[in-house]
């Protein structure tokens, strides 16, 4: 289990959240919100951060009409 404190937590879909907590157990997103109103979590790790964005990966990407993952044929067609 990690805990991550954070000055300011920023969720997908809501208010930004001053004082905030992240639970996370491996993968997974146990907890995200007030600090206040976070659950218990004893033995966690913890580290501490300016500002958080949990659930955020990167899904951007190029194709540029491409027709192959082949970068080297990118200049001919």
């Amino acid at each position: 289990m990690e805990r991550i404190e954070a000055d300011l937590l920023i969720p997908g879909g809501a208010e930004p959240v001053r004082n905030a907590v992240v639970l996370a157990d491996g993968p997974t997103i146990t907890y995200s919100g007030a600090a206040a109103d976070a659950p218990d979590s004893p033995g966690a790790g913890t580290r501490k951060a300016a500002v958080v964005m949990p659930g955020m990966w990167d899904c951007h990407g190029h194709f540029m009409g491409s027709r192959s993952f082949d970068l080297g044929r990118l200049p001919r067609e």
